[in-house]
């Protein structure tokens, strides 16, 4: 059985002042995130979350964790892989915020291949092409700021809550 040192309880949250509810569909050909930025950027989204998304792509490119003892966070993301289509887009969440004052999107997946097989990650930034549809929904929060900065902890780039 593996096991990992769990420590204290250490979080940080905050509340937002404002929620507003975002819904749209990303067409064919476009890739994923930027249909979510696009989508973003049209209802000034610059702190949020993805509570669905579903649909279906070309073909999906993405990452996962693998262990490597020798980062500070013991793991690292492995080599993007892709996943031939056209794929069932099943499911995704994920976080939307900014880094170096540029619209970030950190979403993680699942989809089923043409066999019916399960895949899931970490979305890359390019290289997933809509296939038919994209249906989306996004939280936008208001009066906070979601950051992605350098976790000293971890040594990895990660968002940040104000």
């Amino acid at each position: 059985m593996l096991t990992a040192p769990i420590g204290e309880v250490n979080q940080v949250s905050r509340q937002a002042a404002g929620v507003r509810a975002v819904v749209g569909r990303i067409f064919p050909k476009t890739d994923l995130i930027a249909g979510v930025k696009a989508i973003c950027k049209e209802h000034n989204v610059r702190n949020g979350a993805i509570v669905s998304c579903i649909g279906s792509l070309n073909y999906a490119r993405f990452a996962w964790a693998t262990p490597d003892p020798l980062l500070k966070a013991g793991f690292k993301y492995a080599d993007p892989a892709v996943v031939a289509g056209p794929v069932e887009f099943i499911a995704a969440q994920g976080t939307i915020g900014t880094f170096k004052d540029e619209l970030s999107v950190h979403m993680h997946v699942v989809v089923t291949d043409d066999n019916g097989r399960t895949w899931s990650g970490h979305v890359q930034d390019e290289g997933n092409p809509v296939c038919l549809t994209i249906e989306i929904v996004i939280l936008a929060f208001d009066g906070i700021e979601i950051v992605r900065e350098l976790d000293e902890e971890s040594g990895m780039t990660l968002f940040g809550i104000k």
